[in-house]
């Protein structure tokens, strides 16, 4: 939600799947499936923009919650092939994004982020982007 021109806050949700490597093991696996939920708040700030393209900037906090060992065996568990526990930890995400303009109301967005998460006191930093439609909603007029 843009507070004015220049400034805004953002509450943003995002959820990343897939496949991650593990230390070699007896029990022959190679590659379970993971999953990560964030919940993030923060500062938005708008940058240049056109008819064209708008660009913004964002940092933002909050938390992840990790599920290491969805696809284990019974029994066994993240640490066993060097993965984390599940659990919450402490997030970050500094980045923004690019909308760029089919309409003025239809846009692909592109927004690469930096994100930082320290599950087990240790810190993971890594490199995220989204690709997606973004289309916006006539606003009211309040007379």
């Amino acid at each position: 939600m843009w507070l004015n021109m220049r400034f805004g806050v953002t509450a943003n949700l995002r959820g990343y799947y897939g496949t991650t490597g593990v230390v070699p093991n007896s029990y022959n696996i190679h590659g379970p499936f993971i999953f990560e939920h964030q919940f993030l708040g923060g500062v938005s700030v708008r940058g240049p923009k056109n008819e064209h393209a708008a660009l913004s900037f964002h940092a933002l906090a909050g938390g992840s919650y990790g599920v290491f060992d969805s696809a284990l065996n019974p029994g066994l568990i993240g640490p066993n092939l060097g993965l984390f526990n599940n659990g919450v930890a402490f997030a970050t995400a500094l980045g923004g994004s690019i909308d760029l303009n089919r309409s003025p109301r239809l846009s692909l967005r592109l927004s690469p982020d930096y994100l930082l998460t320290r599950f087990g006191g240790t810190s993971q930093n890594e490199f995220a982007i989204s690709v997606g439609i973004l289309y916006r909603f006539q606003k009211k007029r309040l007379h």
